[in-house]
């Protein structure tokens, strides 16, 4: 799940109502349940995408592919390098995500990011997760990871530069970590205050 930290919450069915996850509330109303727990911690605004249920670690969690900025804007990967497919829901969660409105009932300006190529991916193995925006967002940075794509790299850099101007963006090689399906911000798993 990621928030914007002003009400509004994006998360995956394929992550949140997979059967291995939030037992207590199996059944057909499983999805609504969820939403009013989530409204105890001052969410007002579930969006609901799709994920990926094939993604073998988490079942598709959304921090994989999309990110909250400041100011109502979210970016989301796209895959667009023609030696991999796209996730399958991926154009309808975008297609969603550019229709969704926040909590205060604003349309929600959405990015995309491309990923990086799979030609300079270092390992190619089934949880191989390579993703700039499973980031963590901290007190006057952006940490993100680099593929050594040079051209999308820079992008994702300049975008994410962009979109948080007062933050310094850090990029690393986590090649090991992204190796076993996580990315940055599962190393950290913070829910930031974003008008810092």
């Amino acid at each position: 799940m990621i928030t914007d930290g002003q009400g509004t919450l994006v998360t995956t069915r394929s992550c949140l109502l997979n059967p291995n996850r939030n037992p207590s509330c199996a059944g057909a109303s499983r999805q609504s349940r969820i939403e009013r727990a989530l409204r105890s911690f001052g969410i007002k605004n579930v969006i609901w995408l799709e994920g990926d249920a094939c993604e073998p670690i988490t079942s598709g969690h959304v921090d994989g592919y999309v990110m909250f900025t400041l100011g109502g804007h979210v970016l989301v990967e796209s895959v667009d390098d023609t030696e991999t497919d796209a996730p399958p829901w991926r154009a309808h969660d975008i297609l969603v995500l550019e229709q969704a409105i926040d909590a205060a009932g604003h349309l929600i300006k959405v990015e995309r990011v491309h990923a990086p190529r799979k030609r300079y991916w270092k390992y190619h193995g089934p949880f191989w997760a390579p993703c700039y925006l499973n980031a963590y967002v901290a007190n006057g940075a952006v940490i993100t990871a680099c593929f050594d794509d040079l051209e999308r790299d820079l992008a994702a850099r300049d975008t994410l530069q962009r979109t948080f101007p007062e933050r310094k963006i850090v990029m690393l090689r986590i090649d090991h970590v992204v190796s076993g399906g996580g990315g940055i911000r599962c190393l950290t798993q913070p829910i930031p205050d974003l008008n810092r």
